[in-house]
């Protein structure tokens, strides 16, 4: 019959993980620093005008949202670089094993035989960077992509592309 997908498959499959390309922290880092530098100003500003139309405000309230305002952008930036260290992909055994996330890490175990749709998508600057993202789609009901594979290098996007659709086909 069928190969089980247990945690013995995913061991397995898991041992020659690669890492995401070296240009992925960045990339990363810019994604959530789009929003978190907006809010870092804004709280910032917040304080400063806090500060002027109520006098009453202490010097300590101001000196630690200003911390906390100087502190977001840093850890927004080791956020992404721990994202990027944690996530991992591997391949063998019939099964793609996917990993990623700082805190709630997620494991997505996907088998070779169920991907259905894959596409493989450069941007001009991953293209000069020598990136690539990967989507898959699968046999399931869900309007969501089965697996999103950000930031892997190129090689290897289209390597794990060509294997899922042959795989598939």
């Amino acid at each position: 019959g069928r190969p089980r997908l247990g945690w013995p498959a995913v061991a397995r499959a898991a041992r020659p993980c690669r890492p995401r390309h070296p240009g992925a922290t960045l990339r990363r880092a810019r994604r959530t620093l789009a929003w978190v530098l907006p809010l870092a100003l804004a709280l910032a500003l917040g304080l400063a005008l806090a500060a002027a139309l109520a006098p009453v405000l202490s010097a300590g309230t101001r000196a630690a949202g200003l911390v906390l305002a100087a502190a977001m952008p840093l850890a927004a930036a080791w956020h992404a670089r721990r994202w990027v260290a944690t996530a991992r992909f591997a391949v063998g055994a019939g099964v793609l094993v996917w990993r990623s996330g700082v805190w709630p890490q997620r494991w997505v175990l996907l088998p070779e035989s169920r991907a259905q749709v894959t596409s493989l998508h450069r941007t001009p600057l991953g293209r000069r960077a020598g990136m690539a993202r990967l989507n898959v789609d699968t046999m399931a009901p869900t309007p969501r992509r089965a697996l999103v594979l950000r930031w892997l290098a190129e090689a290897d996007a289209v390597a794990l592309n060509q294997r899922l659709w042959r795989a598939g086909a």
